[in-house]
C-alpha cells in the first residue's frame, strides 16, 4: 500500500497494530475453542486416537497448543512493542516540553539582557548629558544638551557611543576650563617653558576625536557628527590662542561652519556634497543671512568673527577685519545671554580697535569713541579682568599715538625701538595744541582710573602695575621742561617698576617692554 494518499503522509507504523493484533487474537481464539473441542469430544469418546491413525491426534494437540502460545506470544510482543512505542512518545513529549522551557528562559533572558543594555545606554546617556550641562554657562553646550537631551535611546539612541562621548566631553570641559583660565593669566597648564604641555593635551583629545570621527563619513550629517565637529573647532580655537597658527583659526571656521553643524544646529541645509564651507568668505556669508540677535547664531558668529580678527594681527594686515566687524554681533536681546554679550561688545571693540588703529597709525579721537563705547557695554554688563584690560590697552594705544610711539605688538623675540627716552616724544607733546594738551589730560586721567580699578581687582598680576608703569611713562612725557615734576615721576616710576618686578621677575611681550621704558626714565635722572 502506499504511503502516500489524498495527498498525506499516511502513519503505517500506527496502523499495524490495530488489524494484525485483531487477526492474531481471533486466530488464537478459534484454535483454543478447536482444541478445547478436541478434547472434550475426545473425554466423551467420540473420538479415539486410533481415528487420527497414531499420534496424529497428539500432533493435532500439539499444534493446536503451539499455535496459540504463538499467538499469545506475538500479542504479548504487540504489546511490548505498544508500550515501547508509547515510551517514546512521553520521552519525545518530555524533551519536547523542555526544549520549550528553555526557549522560554532564553527568550525571558535575552528580554532581560536587552532592557539591560537599554538601562546602560539610558545611564550612559545621562552621564554625557551631566558633562554637557556642566558647561551650562555656555550657549552651544546648551544647545548640545537640549538636542542630546531628546533622542529616544529605543530608536536613534542605540547607534550613539555614549560613553566616548561622554570620555570626550570631559576632556574638553578640563581643557575649556584651563584655556579660560590661562586668558585671565591663572595658567593651570602653563608650564615655564611655553606652553607645550597645554598644546598637547589638545592634540590628543583632537586625536581622540578624529579616531570617532573616521566612523563617520563627509555625508553623514548626525548630531555625533555635528557634536565632534563643533568640539574639534572649538579645540583649534584654544589651539590657535596659543600657537599662535593661522591655520587653526581656518580650521575652526571651517569645522564651524560644517555640514552636520549647519544641518543639526542651525537647519541649515548644505548643497554642498562635500559637506561644510570651502571658503572662509563663504562662511561670511552664510553667516550673515542668520539673525545675529539669536544666542547660539550670536555664539557662533563672535567665535567665527574673532577667529577673523586674530588672523588679521597675525598677518598683519586688515584682509579679514570686515568679516569680524560684521559677524561680531553688537547686539543680544536675551537677558540670560547678557554674560555672553559681554563677550560680543568685547570682541567687536577689538575688531573695531584693530581697523581704527592698525599697525601704529594715528587714532583718531572719533574711532576712540567707537571702540571705547563697546568696551563699556561689556563692562557695564560685568566687569572682568579682561574688559578692564581692553579699556586699558585703548587708552596706552591712543596716548602712544598722540606722541608718535607707535603701538606695542606683542611679541618675546622683538623690542619696541626707539626707547621712551627719546627728544622727540617730548617735542611732540611740547607741540600739541590746547585741544591736543586738553584730550591728552583726559585720557591720562582715565587710565588712572582703570589702573586704580585693575590693582585693586587683581593685585596679584602684572595687569595693574603695568599700567602703572604705562602711566608714569605717559606723566613723565606730559611733565616737559619741568625738571622738580621729572624728579617726582621718576621716583614713582621706580616704585612701580620694582613692583612690577616682583610680580612678574620673567619679562614677556608688554611686560619687557614697559619695564625697559621704565627703567630708561630712571637711568635719565640717576
Amino acid at each position: 500500500m502506499s504511503k502516500e494518499q489524498n495527498g498525506k503522509v499516511k502513519d503505517t507504523h500506527r496502523d499495524f497494530p490495530s488489524w494484525v493484533s485483531t487477526v492474531i487474537i481471533c486466530v488464537a481464539v478459534a484454535d483454543l475453542i478447536f482444541v478445547t473441542l478436541l478434547f472434550y469430544f475426545m473425554s466423551m469418546g467420540y473420538i479415539t486416537e486410533e481415528a487420527f491413525g497414531g499420534g496424529a491426534l497428539a500432533m493435532v494437540m500439539s499444534s493446536g497448543i503451539s499455535i496459540i502460545a504463538i499467538a499469545v506470544a506475538v500479542w504479548a510482543g504487540l504489546n511490548i512493542a505498544n508500550a515501547v512505542e508509547r515510551r517514546q512518545l512521553i520521552n519525545l513529549q518530555e524533551a519536547l516540553t523542555d526544549v520549550e522551557e528553555r526557549q522560554r528562559k532564553l527568550k525571558d533572558e535575552e528580554k532581560a539582557y536587552a532592557e539591560t543594555i537599554e538601562d546602560i545606554r539610558a545611564t550612559q546617556k545621562e552621564e554625557f548629558l551631566i558633562e554637557l550641562e556642566r558647561l551650562s554657562f555656555d550657549v552651544l553646550s546648551r544647545k548640545l544638551f537640549d538636542v542630546f537631551y531628546i533622542i529616544d535611546i529605543k530608536k536613534e539612541g542605540k547607534s550613539i557611543p555614549w560613553a566616548k562621548l561622554t570620555s570626550i566631553e570631559r576632556e574638553f570641559r578640563l581643557i575649556d576650563f584651563a584655556a579660560r583660565e590661562k586668558r585671565t593669566s591663572v595658567g593651570l597648564l602653563r608650564v615655564t617653558d611655553g606652553n607645550e604641555f597645554f598644546l598637547r593635551v589638545v592634540d590628543q583629545c583632537v586625536n581622540r576625536i578624529d579616531n570617532l570621527l573616521s566612523m563617520y563619513t563627509m555625508e553623514k550629517n548626525d548630531i555625533v557628527s555635528c557634536y565632534l565637529n563643533i568640539r574639534k573647532g572649538d579645540l583649534y580655537y584654544y589651539r590657535g590662542y596659543e600657537s599662535r597658527a593661522h591655520e587653526d583659526f581656518q580650521t575652526t571656521i571651517r569645522l564651524y561652519t560644517h555640514k552636520a553643524v549647519l544641518n543639526q544646529l542651525l537647519n541649515i541645509e548644505s548643497k554642498d556634497p562635500g559637506g561644510g564651507i570651502k571658503t572662509l568668505q563663504d562662511s561670511c556669508k552664510l553667516m550673515k543671512t542668520q539673525d545675529k540677535k539669536e544666542p547660539l547664531v550670536a555664539y557662533m558668529c563672535n567665535t567665527i568673527g574673532d577667529s577673523y580678527r586674530i588672523m588679521d594681527d597675525l598677518s598683519n594686515s586688515r584682509v579679514f577685519s570686515e568679516y569680524a566687524t560684521v559677524l561680531c554681533p553688537n547686539e543680544i536681546t536675551s537677558p540670560e545671554e547678557l554674560e555672553a554679550a559681554e563677550i560680543y561688545h568685547r570682541k567687536r571693540g577689538c575688531v573695531l580697535e584693530r581697523i581704527f588703529a592698525a599697525d601704529g597709525k594715528q587714532l583718531e579721537e572719533s574711532s576712540f569713541k567707537a571702540t571705547m563705547e563697546e568696551y563699556e557695554k561689556a563692562a557695564k554688563i560685568k566687569l572682568t579682568r579682561m574688559n578692564l584690560k581692553t579699556r586699558l590697552s585703548l587708552i596706552e594705544k591712543y596716548l602712544s599715538a598722540m606722541v608718535g610711539i607707535g603701538f606695542v605688538k606683542i611679541d618675546d623675540n622683538q623690542h619696541r625701538t626707539p626707547k621712551i627716552v627719546d627728544d622727540r616724544y617730548f617735542q611732540t607733546y611740547n607741540s600739541f595744541l590746547p585741544e591736543q594738551k586738553k584730550i591728552w589730560h583726559l585720557r591720562m586721567r582715565e587710565l588712572e582710573q582703570l589702573k586704580n580699578t585693575a590693582l585693586l581687582m587683581y593685585p596679584g598680576e602684572p595687569l595693574g602695575y603695568e599700567y602703572e608703569c604705562v602711566y608714569f611713562r605717559n606723566r613723565f612725557i606730559s611733565c616737559g621742561k619741568d625738571a622738580a615734576q621729572k624728579k617726582g615721576v621718576v621716583r614713582k616710576a621706580t616704585e612701580a617698576m620694582k613692583k612690577l618686578d616682583y610680580i612678574a621677575p620673567v619679562k614677556r611681550g608688554f611686560t619687557q617692554v614697559i619695564f625697559e621704558d621704565i627703567e630708561e626714565i630712571v637711568k635719565l635722572k640717576r
